[in-house]
């Protein structure tokens, strides 16, 4: 019995011990997979643990970066003035350090917290220093996301043509959302049938790649641009 009980302790000591050793970058993976699998309210606790293990190691890149995704948490949680001042804070970090891509990531999440927040003129000027960064250092992955993202904006700003470039542009980088937000712009433009081919490839793809919440958007935009498109035949109708 005496060794049962011992032999139970000397176990759970153990696994206490693993947990204590984790370096920041287990307590930092840990907070991106919570974070993607359960969403931002379960995953701002644990990047905030990965904060601290990076600050206890010195470890100022993986601050940075643990800040800026606490930012995002906050985001999404619609706290924009805690997200914004978590982002600052990270890209003046990743400035100082010197690290470009980094300081391009944060640019754009930036900006995306101005777009919320319906400051566009600010979102595009972020936007675009994201972008050319991107572009200086070769990175198409950030580049195809910053072209989305200024594109989106200034369909905002009712500038349909140069936001349609940009998307394009993303769309030839591979960034796939790119072909619901083009037909967002044609629609915004009157041009529902045009919109209507680019959300059936949106569907198409989502379809594909089995994502039931873009198949779900796609559906939705499809359903509006058909809507709008049949009560313009009737009309058209009516006058003849």
């Amino acid at each position: 019995m005496t060794f049962v009980i011992r032999r139970a302790f000397l176990l759970a000591f153990l696994t206490l011990g693993t947990a204590l050793c984790q370096t920041p970058a287990e307590i930092y993976a840990r907070a991106r997979e919570v974070y993607s699998q359960e969403g931002a309210k379960a995953g701002l606790p644990e990047f905030e643990r990965a904060l601290a293990a990076y600050r206890e190691a010195k470890d100022v890149r993986g601050e940075a970066i643990a800040l800026g995704n606490i930012g995002t948490c906050y985001k999404f949680l619609g706290d924009l003035k805690k997200s914004l001042e978590f982002h600052q804070r990270a890209l003046t970090m990743k400035q100082r350090l010197g690290d470009r891509l980094e300081v391009a990531k944060t640019l754009s999440n930036i900006g995306l917290v101005n777009y919320e927040l319906a400051d566009f003129v600010l979102a595009v000027s972020r936007f675009r220093e994201a972008l050319s960064i991107a572009k200086q250092i070769g990175d198409k992955r950030v580049e195809a996301a910053v072209e989305n993202n200024l594109g989106m904006t200034l369909s905002e700003e009712g500038k349909y043509a140069e936001a349609r470039e940009h998307l394009e542009q993303s769309l030839q980088l591979g960034h796939t959302n790119a072909l619901a937000n083009i037909g967002g712009v044609h629609q915004l433009m009157g041009r529902n049938r045009e919109a209507a081919g680019f959300y059936e490839q949106s569907l198409a793809l989502s379809r594909s790649s089995n994502s039931p919440s873009d198949e779900s958007k796609a559906l939705g935009n499809l359903a509006l641009c058909k809507l709008r498109q049949d009560t313009r035949y009737r009309r058209m109708a009516s006058r003849e």
